[in-house]
């Protein structure tokens, strides 16, 4: 038989070390957890990068499989493809912006030559705006022909806007 005093320390023991040992397996389960996800993070980096350097690879494999002498609207390259990489599915849009023509520094002149639905209203109000450092702020500006200024326009050239 226990002495009066000492009932009950084999039970408080047991508490004391199941609470101790519930907060380390509390702590291994979250710190798994947490594992498993890092790496599920890790493995879905690594497919999109893989899926993003799968489409790069695929556009440049286009351009230098490009043999006309000049560039066009109606190029192969021009056009959108997509492709699937592992579990993604990537589209690749491949856009000529060096035969642009700058907005900050082309003649309207020119610019009314080459696009007939260039009106004069256009010189007015972009005179008026001054240098544009962002095509999307002249929608205002270009109206309905705005996505048609988007595919022949640019503000990127020689002054780097």
């Amino acid at each position: 038989m226990c002495k009066p005093k000492e009932e009950g320390y084999a039970l408080l023991l047991v508490i004391f070390a199941m609470t101790i040992l519930s907060v380390i397996f509390i702590n291994l389960v979250e710190v798994i957890h947490v594992n498993n996800l890092l790496v599920r993070n890790n493995l879905n980096e690594r497919e999109l990068r893989l899926a993003a350097e799968s489409g790069l690879v695929r556009g440049i494999k286009k351009l230098l499989t490009d043999d006309t002498l000049s560039d066009s609207y109606d190029d192969d390259w021009t056009k959108p493809f997509s492709g699937i990489a592992g579990r993604i599915a990537y589209e690749v849009t491949i856009e000529d912006i060096g035969s642009r023509l700058n907005i900050n520094y082309t003649s309207y002149r020119i610019i009314s030559e080459c696009l007939p639905w260039w009106k004069p209203s256009f010189q007015t109000e972009l005179e008026k705006h001054g240098l544009c450092s962002e095509l999307v702020s002249l929608r205002e500006i270009l109206g309905e022909d705005y996505p048609e200024a988007k595919k022949v326009l640019t503000t990127y050239g020689p002054f780097d806007l």
